[in-house]
């Protein structure tokens, strides 16, 4: 798993591939999972399939709080999303 920042439209995973930016993951192939993204000011918490101890934690995020918008996607069309929603607190 891995935290990728994009920067005028340019993803910098190579730059992010280090210690806070990765973590290793079971994510199987062919089944659903359930993942939960957490953000609080500068830190982002990612947690799979109901976990109570984050997958990934991200110290840094590398983009200043905006408005903007949320996207979902897969590389090369190799995902599926169901039962999307986020709440702001």
């Amino acid at each position: 798993m891995q935290y990728t920042p994009v920067f005028k439209g340019l993803m910098g995973w190579q730059l992010y591939s280090n210690e806070g930016y990765t973590a290793p993951s079971d994510i199987p192939l062919n089944r659903w999972i359930h993942m939960k993204i957490v953000i609080s000011g500068r830190k982002a918490y990612v947690y799979l399939n109901d976990e109570n101890k984050p997958s990934l934690i991200v110290n840094d995020l590398k983009r200043e709080t905006a408005k903007g918008s949320i996207g979902l996607w897969g590389l090369n069309g190799t995902a599926n999303f169901a039962n999307f929603r986020y709440e702001l607190s």
